[in-house]
């Protein structure tokens, strides 16, 4: 029988989410304590989705919740699977295309003063 070691996988999804959020423009932190208490208790994306009403709610002015968890989720899940070549390196056209049309968004959002972090 296999051992998964599951405080390194949390620590790979934590930190891949760091990534995205970095990758998305978003000055989000979570720290290993922020993450680990939080993931026992409910889905990722449950969990993201309650970080984003309860700490950027002003951000939901904006964006819809179903649309930053999407975007969020999908930049983190290509982090954790090129965790091993890092984050940011080149992926196929759409995955840059997903990722630089969110990232765009929320710049945009920004400038226009709509949301702030």
């Amino acid at each position: 029988m296999m051992h998964i070691d599951t405080s390194d996988l949390a620590d790979a999804q934590r930190q891949a989410y760091n990534a995205a959020f970095a990758e998305l423009g978003l000055r989000w932190f979570w720290g290993s304590n922020d993450y680990a208490g939080q993931m026992g208790v409910e889905s990722q994306r449950s969990h993201l989705r309650r970080y984003v009403e309860n700490h950027h709610p002003h951000m939901l002015k904006v964006y819809d919740a179903e649309f930053l968890v999407n975007a969020i989720q999908k930049v983190m899940t290509r982090c954790l699977e090129a965790a091993g070549a890092g984050c940011g390196a080149s992926g196929a056209g759409t995955r840059v295309g997903e990722r630089q049309g969110a990232q765009h968004a929320v710049q945009h959002s920004m400038q226009r003063g709509e949301v702030g972090f």
